[in-house]
């Protein structure tokens, strides 16, 4: 009896046969494509990106402020934590729930925080003074008046015109308000506007200090003596405010006007709580 075996289909055959190496001669020549991550071509080193001084340290500043975490990492930080309490409770053994240990942390980052930003504390109260003329149809803000002389940042005394009179208003009433300038090392540095409508002027103070409500009252006493036409006595009170360096907080600090006859004195606030009202006496 005669076996029939049926006959495969070519698409069996196919499936069946096993894949077979190409052999290629040593005549061929193989052109890889760089692209081609597998390539045997030699690709081009990518060129390493360069920043300007400052820019990666102001990259970091805002991606840190944007976020919440912690930055020290928590395993070693709970094993120093461990290590130090073990010298001074070495006779007993003490254990460590996760929480505190976090809680520790944030109170420690919270410190070395401010620590850091007192650091660099500023020399003087203020860095300079100006009075800047109202803008007109032909001729924008202008500086009429700068104490100290010898301040010369171009970029700072470019901006402070334009930040003084920041909006076309049509009010009557004085208004203070504030502006901020951020140099490359992400450092404040505060600008305190008082706006005199019926003199067409506006009174400014630079500051790396956060005193709102003090010089407030400061360039409101400036343009009661502007008025007085009492001109000389307001460089005493630039001068003596140049000449001291920040007074703690909670410190009273008094500035003596001819020869005691205009005293202020004012507290200083405590930059680290939310601006509050000083009462300031005369």
């Amino acid at each position: 009896m005669v076996r029939s075996v049926p006959d495969k289909s070519p698409k069996d055959k196919r499936k069946s046969a096993s894949p077979q190496k190409r052999n290629t001669s040593s005549s061929e020549v193989i052109y890889s494509n760089p692209k081609r991550p597998g390539s045997t071509a030699s690709s081009p080193k990518r060129k390493k990106r360069r920043f300007r001084p400052g820019t990666r340290a102001l990259m970091e500043i805002r991606h840190y402020q944007k976020t919440t975490h912690l930055l020290l990492r928590k395993a070693p930080f709970m094993r120093v934590v461990r290590e130090i309490a073990d010298k001074f409770y070495h006779h007993e053994e003490l254990r460590w729930q996760v929480p505190a240990l976090m809680a520790l942390q944030e109170a420690a980052e919270a410190f070395l925080v401010r620590l850091f930003e007192d650091a660099p504390s500023p020399e003087r109260i203020f860095e300079c003074f100006v009075e800047v003329a109202a803008p007109t149809d032909n001729e924008g803000p202008e500086i009429k008046f700068i104490h100290p002389t010898d301040f010369d940042e171009k970029q700072a005394l470019k901006a402070i015109p334009q930040f003084c009179y920041p909006c076309v208003t049509s009010s009557e009433a004085v208004q203070h308000y504030t502006f901020v300038l951020t140099d490359i090392e992400g450092k404040y540095r505060f600008g305190f506007c008082r706006y005199s409508p019926d003199v067409k002027t506006c009174l400014c103070i630079l500051s790396y200090l956060p005193w709102f409500k003090i010089f407030y009252e400061l360039l409101n006493r400036i343009s009661d003596i502007k008025r007085a036409h009492a001109v000389n006595a307001v460089l005493p009170i630039l001068n003596h405010l140049l000449s001291q360096a920040p007074p703690p907080s909670g410190s009273n600090l008094t500035i003596t006007v001819d020869e005691g006859k205009r005293d202020f004195s004012f507290v200083v606030p405590d930059t680290t709580k939310l601006p509050a009202y000083q009462k300031i006496g005369i």
